[in-house]
């Protein structure tokens, strides 16, 4: 790729994904979630979208920076008719007076919850003066019942991201998020952006994911250690596929929590950040090394950056050579003397004499390996 070739990629992609959802007639729900960076000539695909099944459209944050392609996505829904039932427009105040004129008088004469951008400017031309109140359903417990085994058997992925969301809609999504990940037993990648509400970890107090390979919860727990406990006790389910655990910048992680990782041992787990979980307080520092420890041959990325709190006993607990494979890790502990959070020594101790290159040795070694350059360029 040359000079913005990511950038071009990432363009092409949305109007591929824009240009199947025109053609989608039989969609009944769209969710765009803060998908606030596709750009103009993405939103360009859904012209000639007939969306006549269309009941629920969510576009949360989609047009907050900028109101390109507002005319575009609301001229597609415009083809919904009276089917509309719910639109999300919160935080979408970029939508030009303009954009709302491709949208005819009385569309949308059965939508009844209409949150956000254009709401009271518009109610009275497009949906005939008035909102109607959802119908209430005898069977609307049952439904969500069905919907419920149907995620416990397919949802593999869940990734949330909270960060620069108003604290009602982290609460809402994060506990609904989370309640959908507790439900299912083949979760395979759980990842977690920001601070996330105690009612949403206490979601997770029975989840059981055996097939859980990766886990991302990088400053979930940097303020407060609310959470952990239930989070933590959840990814100990994972024994034998967890490959990658980031808990970079968790330092509020407490004691206790951490004490849910005693005797875990996780024999395929690959990579681990920890970066400044212990800058402060090394208490659980042996609790999640041991654990790591468990992972013996297969760890080849350990990074323990600012933590200089980690006390050597932690280290000492751990058997010779128990870690052969290590590509890289960062132990700088970034304390007034420069130092270092574990020895020389101990380290070819913990990897029986294997040669060790510190993160930034493989990073240069990468940058060699792509420009075939020398590592002290670019």
């Amino acid at each position: 790729e040359g000079p913005g070739g990511a950038a071009c990629s990432a363009v092409h992609v949305a109007a591929q994904a824009l240009h199947a959802l025109a053609s989608a007639t039989l969609l009944e729900k769209l969710s765009l979630y803060c998908c606030n960076k596709i750009p103009s000539e993405a939103w360009a695909q859904l012209q000639g979208a007939q969306w006549q099944r269309l009941r629920e459209a969510d576009l949360f944050r989609c047009f907050y920076e900028q109101g390109e392609g507002a005319a575009e996505v609301l001229r597609a829904l415009s083809s919904t008719g009276a089917c509309l039932e719910k639109l999300n427009l919160d935080y979408c105040g970029q939508i030009s007076p303009e954009a709302w004129n491709v949208v005819p008088e009385g569309c949308w004469t059965k939508l009844h919850e209409w949150k956000g951008q254009g709401a009271d400017e518009n109610r009275d031309r497009l949906c005939g003066g008035f909102i109607e109140a959802p119908v209430a359903t005898e069977h609307a417990e049952e439904a969500k019942h069905e919907v419920d085994k149907v995620l416990s058997k397919t949802l593999r992925e869940v990734i949330i991201d909270c960060r620069g969301l108003p604290q009602e809609d982290v609460k809402k999504h994060a506990v609904d998020g989370f309640h959908m990940a507790a439900g299912t037993s083949v979760l395979e990648i759980f990842w977690v952006r920001g601070t996330v509400p105690i009612q949403a970890w206490r979601e997770l107090s029975t989840a059981v994911w055996p097939k859980l390979r990766e886990v991302d919860l990088t400053s979930c727990f940097q303020d407060d250690g609310a959470g952990a406990t239930e989070v933590l006790r959840a990814v100990t389910s994972a024994a034998t596929s967890l490959t990658q655990l980031n808990l970079a910048l968790c330092k509020k992680i407490p004691l206790e929590a951490w004490k849910k990782l005693d005797n875990t041992e996780w024999p395929s787990l690959q990579e681990v950040d920890l970066r400044y979980c212990f800058s402060d307080d090394g208490a659980g520092a042996t609790e999640v090394l041991h654990a790591v420890a468990s992972a013996g041959a297969s760890l080849t990325k350990l990074n323990l950056l600012g933590c200089r709190k980690i006390p050597a006993e932690a280290f000492a607990a751990i058997p010779d050579g128990t870690w052969p494979n290590w590509e890289y890790f960062d132990t700088r502990s970034y304390d007034e003397a420069g130092g270092q959070v574990i020895g020389e020594e101990e380290k070819a101790r913990l990897t029986g004499g294997a040669q060790v290159r510190h993160v930034w040795e493989a990073l240069q070694l990468r940058r060699m390996r792509r420009g075939g350059g020398h590592p002290g360029r670019g």
